[in-house]
């Protein structure tokens, strides 16, 4: 059958969104709308504006809502039929998007509120066993071979897109939220990656960076953590290769990175290690590097987490860590509560691992080499 599901605001019931759905099973299908736990798993526009209050903790958006059965087959109805009557059903309550309503309405016949509701997809481009539509930051489809599969994704797409410019307010902030989203999950797939092959060991090139003295430091950086190689030790030309890998331990690194940390500081279980041919003398090297700054522990403490695949954005609990600058570049880079209300200005000069996040600077003899250090 065919329902339409109104919400209008509990305070201002003249303030109202529709959805217009169907379904060959109607019962389970509703019985899945009003389960919250399936909801937050298959999110879409619909779902964004009925959770919106709890979402944002704010009463103004707090809804009531009610399904009306608009259409119902007693006998087996065929998909494709079922979607015929959605999208008309669609059409004459004006529940799709602006830009397809103009494409399907005749001219003039557009209502004031054209645009402000809930359907996204048009209904005619479902699968014929009536499946709920994928939503458009979702799913698979973009790497289908099909053509129709590629249409279908396309129109998906572009009718989420719309929403950037809806007249109605709340589907234009749910269009904002959902391309953040994308984003911070776009950057956490990144992270990730990152440290698969950091564990691995990376090729990475060596860059110079200006220093606060006016000389340059060998720099090479994994994610958001810059080190710096010792010319005492090391000589590279701008862009060189070297390989660079982390280490970790069980217990305290043989050759830790950040010498200050403590026992309980993932940091002390991190060993950094680079090796590549010295552009001086053509020789290869291998070296562990290490650092004596202070705030270099935080900042391992941090890459560890990254590592480990834990959330590095939101320590929740964890402490002693530096948190980088937000995937959205609204937050700039800081560290936990116990490590702010203990720092002083001295602090901020003596960093180790540093941060292309961060203000600090990269001092001479934040890299220091142990007695482990090759040259041949």
């Amino acid at each position: 059958g065919i329902y339409v599901h109104v919400i209008w605001l509990k305070h201002n019931p003249d303030h109202f969104y529709l959805y217009v759905g169907q379904s060959i099973e109607l019962q389970n299908r509703i019985a899945n709308h009003r389960n919250p736990a399936y909801r937050e798993k298959h999110r879409s526009l619909h779902y964004y504006i009925w959770d919106l209050a709890s979402q944002e903790q704010n009463k103004e958006y707090e809804v009531e809502e009610n399904f009306v059965f608009l259409s119902v087959y007693k006998d087996e109805a065929h998909p494709l039929l079922l979607n015929l009557l959605e999208f008309w059903c669609s059409l004459m309550l004006q529940t799709l998007t602006r830009n397809a309503l103009s494409a399907y309405l005749p001219k003039g016949a557009l209502s004031p509120r054209a645009g402000m509701h809930l359907n996204v997809a048009l209904p005619i481009y479902q699968s014929i066993q009536g499946d709920a539509v994928t939503d458009s930051l979702h799913g698979d489809l973009y790497n289908s071979m099909d053509p129709m599969v590629q249409q279908y994704y396309s129109n998906l797409r572009r009718k989420f897109f719309e929403l950037k410019y809806s007249p109605n307010p709340m589907l234009r902030n749910y269009y904002k939220k959902a391309m953040q989203e994308r984003q911070i999950n776009a950057s956490t797939t990144k992270r990730r990656y990152s440290a698969k092959r950091a564990l691995q060991g990376i090729e990475v090139p060596v860059r110079f960076t200006k220093r606060r003295y006016g000389d340059t430091a060998q720099i090479v950086t994994i994610s958001h953590f810059n080190f710096t190689l010792s010319r005492d030790i090391v000589h590279a030309e701008n862009g060189d290769l070297v390989e660079v890998q982390c280490h970790l331990s069980d217990g305290v690194h043989e050759h830790c990175y950040a010498r200050k940390s403590l026992a309980m500081d993932s940091a002390a279980r991190l060993g950094i290690h680079v090796e590549g041919v010295n552009s001086k003398n053509g020789r290869t090297f291998a070296v562990w590097l290490h650092s004596d700054g202070d705030l270099a522990v935080f900042r391992m403490n941090t890459l560890v987490d990254m590592l480990e695949g834990l959330d590095i954005w939101n320590p929740s609990g964890r402490m002693r860590r530096w948190i980088p600058r937000s995937a959205s570049g609204r937050k700039q880079a800081t560290y936990t509560e116990d490590i702010l209300q203990n720092m002083n200005t001295t602090m901020s000069d003596k960093d180790g691992g540093s941060s292309a996040d961060s203000e600090s600077q990269i001092l001479p003899g934040d890299v220091d080499l142990d007695a482990s250090t090759m040259e041949s």
